[in-house]
């Protein structure tokens, strides 16, 4: 081999090693807390009066070292729920239902009585994300949720 082609494969290796190994930028549509959205899923599960009692604010995701978020009481009945991600804030949200507000909500359905006020939380809960990586479904989903579905 010449010297020009070693050079050049050992800088494509170089560049591939540096790639690998360099850490991802994130642009800012990725970290965003989408609030909007957020709110839409919960209009679609819950009663208008229960979905006024829902505050869903946004935590700075660079003062946390993994997702989370955070439940407590607000004035006027609110429950305020906070995150560092849209999936945080969902999950916190979906994590008082269950606990807090005594429901169930799946694929399947929901148990709601969208007659009730809900409920205040007694405290202030904090819950970090207990997996580096989420991701919708799994390889069993098909044979448990599936056949149940109707989208």
């Amino acid at each position: 081999m010449n010297k020009k082609f070693k050079k050049f494969l050992l800088l494509m290796l170089m560049l591939l090693v540096i790639s690998i190994i360099a850490p991802r930028t994130i642009n800012a549509e990725e970290t965003s807390v989408s609030i909007k959205e957020a709110n839409k899923l919960i209009e679609r599960w819950l009663s208008s009066e229960q979905v006024d009692q829902i505050e869903l604010k946004a935590l700075d995701d660079k003062e946390y070292n993994q997702e989370i978020f955070k439940i407590r009481s607000g004035s006027n009945d609110s429950i305020i729920i906070e995150g560092t991600s849209t999936s945080s804030l969902l999950m916190g949200w979906n994590w008082y239902m269950k606990y807090e507000a005594n429901t169930n909500i799946s694929i399947n359905g929901k148990n709601i009585d969208s007659s009730k006020k809900l409920p205040q939380p007694k405290e202030e809960i904090v819950k970090h994300a207990s997996v580096e990586n989420r991701y919708a479904l799994n390889d069993t989903d098909e044979g448990y949720n599936d056949p149940y579905a109707d989208w």
